[in-house]
């Protein structure tokens, strides 16, 4: 269920939209009331095979990613942008079902309900790779978050690094 933008998310989106108004060119306003916020949940896999995953003496696995997180809108202007860090841990004991089925993540973030497309960029702080995934928002309707139960977009999608 939407929510309204907090004002550090407001804060956030001004960036993003003077952007697309020099790009446009049009004159830039400023929202003055809060947007509506959507609630995703993403959750994919990183390729075990394209990450540098570093040993210790003891045995244990090191995985540090860098994701970026992107909304758009349907004109293609980004919205939005949030980003965050992973840094793990990965015992011996784990590290053969990583190798099979890759680093588990799951992103929750807010995006504007008017976002159309989520670009999620994913880089391994060891190696630099780097990898990235686009998706539609299948569920906005005219600028209207979904109403469907559950208030999450579950996507599950693979992370391939180059």
């Amino acid at each position: 269920m939407p929510v309204l933008a907090t004002k550090l998310q407001m804060d956030t989106l001004t960036p993003y939209g003077e952007q697309a108004a020099k790009a446009a060119p049009r004159k830039f306003v400023p929202q003055s009331t809060p947007v509506k916020m959507q609630k995703y949940a993403i959750q994919y896999a990183v390729l075990a095979s394209q990450l540098d995953l570093p040993a210790s003496a003891n045995g244990n696995y090191h995985l540090r990613l860098s994701i970026a997180t992107l909304a758009f809108n349907a004109d293609g202007e980004a919205l939005y942008g949030s980003n965050s860090r992973i840094a793990d841990v990965i015992r011996p004991s784990d590290i053969a079902k990583v190798m099979e089925n890759g680093y588990p993540v799951l992103q929750v973030f807010l995006a504007p309900v008017d976002t159309a497309v989520l670009r999620l960029v994913v880089r391994d702080e060891h190696n630099g790779r780097i990898g990235s995934m686009e998706f539609g928002c299948h569920c906005r309707r005219r600028g209207v978050a979904c109403r469907r139960r559950p208030d999450y977009l579950w996507q599950k999608i693979s992370a391939v690094l180059r």
